[in-house]
């Protein structure tokens, strides 16, 4: 619009100019004469054909806005749905990426255990601490001072499977009690077992072993003393 008005100023600049002219050429003559020239067809031929084309060249410029005006309230909602559609189709595109766990630690289940040192001994009516020579012996056979793990909340049931797997004579003894030092020297003394037998948790929680060896004794039938080797050798 400001191009095509521009035009026009220059148009009517132009003619004025031309008029200017012709004007000084019958600069001689009188105002009547002057008046009569400014009235001659060709001045108001030139002022009016100025005066049309400025008219038509507004009227096209308007009527171009019109138009487009009319065209972009037509394809307007054509244009946003494929804008639309085009943002909707690069985001499914490119879907956004989830930030990575740095440094995760996989997940794992800790499985607690209690570990103890226990003492198996082989006669049923032992009630002191065995002495050092007698210690030798029950260690070469398969008896003796070993250090046993435990599921931590194993049961009596557990406890039991366990020391027999670990003194496999044991399981001929007719069953175990449990013992620790007492107040005096080299004395053993029972730790009475509650109903639900020698479980982990009474073990490690209510019998009072604290770090103190716990003694295992036959209770029916005491326990071969042969030497494991002899009897590899013997089966």
């Amino acid at each position: 619009m400001a191009e095509g008005e521009g035009f026009d100023r220059r148009r009517a600049v132009s003619l004025l100019q031309e008029a200017t002219r012709l004007i000084g050429e019958y600069s001689g003559s009188s105002d009547t004469s002057t008046t009569q020239f400014l009235n001659s067809e060709p001045i108001q031929n030139a002022i009016s054909q100025g005066q049309q084309q400025h008219h038509q060249r507004t009227d096209n410029i308007n009527q171009r806005q019109n138009i487009s005006g009319n065209f972009r309230d037509l394809f307007a909602p054509y244009g946003s749905s494929n804008r639309r559609s085009l943002s909707s189709s690069h985001q499914s595109a490119h879907p956004p990426s989830k930030r990575k766990k740095q440094n995760a630690v996989p997940k794992f289940k800790v499985c607690e255990t209690w570990t103890h040192t226990f003492f198996c001994l082989a006669n049923r009516e032992q009630i002191v601490a065995p002495s050092i020579a007698l210690k030798t012996r029950l260690q070469q056979a398969g008896l003796g001072r070993k250090k046993i793990c435990f599921n931590w909340k194993a049961t009596a049931a557990e406890v039991k499977t366990k020391l027999e797997e670990i003194y496999p004579k044991l399981e001929n003894g007719g069953g175990f009690e449990i013992m620790r030092r007492g107040p005096q020297a080299n004395e053993l003394m029972v730790i009475q077992p509650p109903r639900s037998g020698y479980s982990v948790p009474y073990l490690r929680d209510s019998a009072g072993l604290g770090q103190a060896i716990a003694f295992i004794r036959p209770i029916q039938t005491n326990l071969g003393m042969e030497p494991e080797a002899l009897m590899d050798s013997s089966e």
